[in-house]
């Protein structure tokens, strides 16, 4: 009986709690807060169509080499472009990665500005990649500034962008260097 009567006070609950409550007056548009705009990107180079079916490839060892790439008229503004505004964190990861092939200040410039920003700790260890290759004077002290990121994938790749130009790694002070992690410095002590 106690039981009957427990079922019966839970369902009288429950079927008040369903009671609609009735509203006259929407809540004004203005008081709700409007979500910031997303930036537009600019237009996509003509380029873009044709490489970025080739930033899909299954491996990293499949994407295009330098070669394959010259026979795109255009290739590097494309790859500029995916870098920073690529469908997906892939596309614009091996887009960074693939700058590399370029040496030149606005293919640097890109970088730079990829390995100073928000964007998703890959694409900015893509652009610390890039920057190994670039003769750009302002490419050095980027990479230098990433080796203490908070994310270990884009300090172990500055260190070693930094690892392959001439003298960078003779340049850091010791006691910043020993500040890093392990897993940095072992990157700036090649075997």
């Amino acid at each position: 009986m106690l039981s009957l009567l427990l079922i019966a006070a839970t369902s009288a609950s429950f079927a008040a709690d369903r009671v609609a409550t009735k509203v006259d007056v929407l809540p004004d548009r203005a008081a709700t807060p409007a979500a910031p705009a997303a930036e537009t990107p600019p237009e996509a180079p003509a380029a873009v169509a044709k490489i970025a079916p080739l930033l899909g490839a299954r491996h990293t060892a499949d994407l295009p080499d330098k070669a394959a790439l010259a026979h795109h008229e255009g290739a590097e503004a494309a790859l500029q472009w995916l870098a920073q505004y690529g469908d997906s964190l892939v596309q614009a990861e091996r887009a960074a990665m693939l700058l590399a092939t370029y040496d030149s200040a606005e293919t640097a410039a890109v970088c730079r500005d990829l390995l100073s920003s928000p964007a998703h700790a890959k694409i900015r260890a893509g652009a610390a990649h890039c920057l190994a290759s670039q003769t750009d004077a302002a490419a050095e002290p980027a990479l230098v500034a990433v080796l203490s990121d908070t994310d270990v994938r884009v300090s172990v790749a500055a260190a070693d962008a930094l690892v392959v130009r001439p003298g960078a790694v003779d340049k850091l002070d010791a006691t910043v260097v020993e500040t890093l992690p392990e897993v940095v410095r072992s990157h700036l002590r090649p075997e």
